[in-house]
């Protein structure tokens, strides 16, 4: 068993091999709590592919009324540094991720997509796989990776569901759901718009603050200037000034 401090965080130190263990403790506080309200509790992703210094968490499917489809509010941490600053930063963001229960055809250059399974009885953890596009001789079909065959296991998931089209359709009951991501190019437009609003985020930092205060954290208060064009741009520059929360560990 590996053993890591996150807290106090040793600037002087190798630092790069510690922000999966730092930004993996920060979500450990977090998930099984509601930060939306009515929302339920969040649930840490669980994957086989983690990124070091990044993960996300995430609400159970919601629906909303005379509205098809459904949806989750998606929390991201992730760990970022800057020169001047000996100590890491951890940038929160909100967003949504809406869902979809039928697939079109998939074609060249479509890529993968994410899915995941929500149990009641893990009230904190969603777990993922991905559905991959299959070229065999230009003929493209969706196929489901081998991450999702311990998750039938474990969720008692039938062995007969076999095609992607099953496990959306199918795979569902009253304590699991499957879920796959929708995004522009896999499906019809989707009813539930994308986008989070302000007063929601803005609720969502504050509650995540409240988590994260007493272990230590501290709200970040450094501002940097955008950096000036020579030539104006033609295209309006991204707002670097985000509407996320930057918190930085205490000495």
């Amino acid at each position: 068993m590996r053993h890591s401090i996150v807290l106090p965080w040793q600037w002087n130190t190798e630092k790069g091999k510690y922000y999966k263990d730092l930004v993996e403790y920060i979500a450990r506080q977090i998930e099984g709590k509601e930060i939306f309200k009515n929302c339920g509790t969040m649930r840490r992703i669980i994957s086989s592919n983690s990124s070091s210094g990044y993960t996300e968490l995430m609400t159970p499917p919601i629906s909303i009324k005379d509205t098809k489809g459904k949806f989750s509010l998606v929390i991201t941490l992730e760990i970022v540094t800057f020169p001047s600053l000996h100590q890491p930063v951890l940038k929160i963001d909100v967003s949504k991720r809406r869902w979809i229960n039928k697939l079109t055809k998939p074609s060249y250059g479509i890529g993968d997509i994410n899915s995941y399974v929500f149990d009641e009885n893990y009230p904190n953890k969603a777990f993922q796989f991905k559905v991959k596009s299959e070229n065999n001789n230009n003929n493209y079909t969706w196929k489901i990776d081998q991450d999702f065959e311990p998750l039938r296991h474990k969720f008692n998931i039938s062995l007969q569901l076999k095609t992607v089209e099953d496990i959306i359709t199918k795979a569902s009951n009253e304590t699991t759901q499957v879920v796959l991501t929708y995004r522009h190019g896999l499906n019809d437009h989707h009813e539930i718009g994308a986008g989070v609003p302000e007063y929601d985020k803005l609720t969502a930092y504050k509650a995540i603050y409240k988590i994260l205060q007493p272990i230590g954290f501290i709200c970040f208060n450094n501002y940097y200037e955008e950096i000036k064009r020579k030539h104006p741009a033609k295209r309006r520059p991204c707002n670097v000034c985000c509407p996320s929360l930057n918190l930085i560990p205490s000495r």
